[in-house]
């Protein structure tokens, strides 16, 4: 057989050898927040109080299982999931005393009950790389935002005695946009700052793997999806022991209509302000707009019931209820189209980041065999009802499987 061209001679490859990157990952390392851990992931964790401590007192475990899941083991090529190594936070990170028995404390429930990092879109990825899972190393933490980026990598740098993995991959999906008010977010300097300052934190202080390392930064996600998505708005979910909808969860502040009364463990009802965590109260900006635009506008639902009407711009007259309605909504579309704003700067900051790196890495240590790399086709990433965990925001396992196959796609 005669191969007419260059093209025909990498089909062949592709066909009878497989992708180039696929089998030649020995080891990856994996930087971020939540998505990095597969926190909320698994399809046990309901947001109901009695649910969690079912799963909290071991009657329901929490188990990752890929055997009936044809599309996860076709990407996998295998099976079974293997185990990540899970890297805890080295010396770099103390503070104080009791700051460190909390944070480890906490960090051990969220390991052992909230987390499934074999669901991970980084293990999955590091699995269909090749790595096995004893190679996949996982220096992400709940609740992580981009300045965390230096420690993380800390992490990773101890576990290996300085050597770097073939790859690693940081994504940060959404805490940077945390905040009791929307100027408070992580400003986009901030964020470029952080970036940066990671990347050469590994040029400086890591040694490449034996055939060099390449750390990659995943562009931002485009969370607002989790606000604006008819199609995830309207995912069916059991919240407090009813059906509804994340539309409905939304709307409730992701608070039970009624306090429990019938709860099957006494916990339950002690904990009922605590257990599930409520995103409304920890992270306004992205989970209780609402109430962000009602607190702007000075408006708050007890004055809504107030009669009288007003003219409007075109001559026509609505009630005061209405007009505050439309009032708020206004607002939030204003508030939406800020946070968007600033992932677009995030996204921006990144990719500028990653470009300043290389060319410094070249100036500063020309002898080592470590690159970086941006990849934007997270960027245009849409996510549908079967992607997102059945606490409406972090994703599931199929939505940690898009992530990872379009990571893939780029790499």
């Amino acid at each position: 057989m005669r191969l007419k061209n260059f093209r025909e001679l990498a089909l062949l490859w592709v066909l009878t050898l497989g992708s180039p990157l696929r089998g030649q990952v020995s080891s990856i390392g994996i930087l971020g927040d939540s998505l990095s851990t597969g926190a909320g992931t698994h399809p046990s964790l309901e947001f109901n109080g009695d649910s969690l401590w079912d799963v909290f007192k071991g009657l329901t475990p929490i188990a990752a299982n890929a055997e009936e899941d044809k599309e996860l083991q076709e990407f996998i090529k295998s099976r079974y999931l293997e185990t990540p190594v899970v890297l805890n936070p080295g010396i770099r990170e103390y503070r104080s005393g009791f700051e460190w028995v909390m944070a480890n404390l906490q960090r051990s429930f969220s390991a052992n009950f909230l987390n499934t990092e074999e669901y991970s879109w980084g293990h999955l990825l590091g699995r269909s790389l090749g790595a096995p899972g004893e190679s996949i190393f996982i220096a992400g933490q709940n609740g992580a935002q981009v300045a965390t980026l230096r420690r993380q990598a800390d992490r990773l740098l101890d576990k290996l005695d300085g050597r770097l993995p073939d790859k690693v991959l940081t994504l940060f999906s959404g805490n940077d946009l945390c905040a009791s008010h929307l100027s408070l977010m992580t400003s986009q300097d901030d964020f470029k700052a952080s970036v940066l300052g990671g990347l050469k934190y590994f040029g400086v202080n890591g040694e490449p793997a034996q055939a060099g390392t390449e750390v990659i930064v995943v562009g931002f996600l485009g969370v607002t999806q989790l606000m604006a998505s008819d199609s995830i708005l309207d995912k069916q979910i059991t919240a407090f022991g009813e059906q509804m909808t994340c539309r409905q969860l939304r709307k409730d502040q992701f608070l039970p209509k009624n306090p429990p009364t019938n709860a099957k463990h006494p916990e339950t009802m002690f904990m009922s302000h605590m257990v599930p965590p409520n995103p409304a109260r920890y992270c306004p900006t992205l989970f209780a707009l609402p109430l962000l635009a009602q607190s702007e506008a000075g408006i708050f639902s007890s004055s809504a019931s107030e009669g009288g009407e007003r003219a409007r711009s075109d001559g026509k007259r609505e009630s005061l209820a209405m007009s505050r309605t439309n009032q708020v909504n206004r607002k939030i579309d204003e508030m939406l189209g800020q946070i968007s704003s600033r992932i677009r700067q995030f996204r921006a900051a990144s990719s500028q980041a990653v470009r300043e790196a290389n060319i410094w890495m070249k100036s500063k240590y020309p002898e080592k065999n470590i690159t970086f790399r941006y990849i934007a086709a997270t960027e245009h990433l849409k996510f549908e009802a079967e992607d997102v965990a059945e606490d409406c925001f972090h994703l599931s396992v199929k939505g940690h499987l898009k992530l990872a196959k379009t990571i893939l796609s780029e790499m």
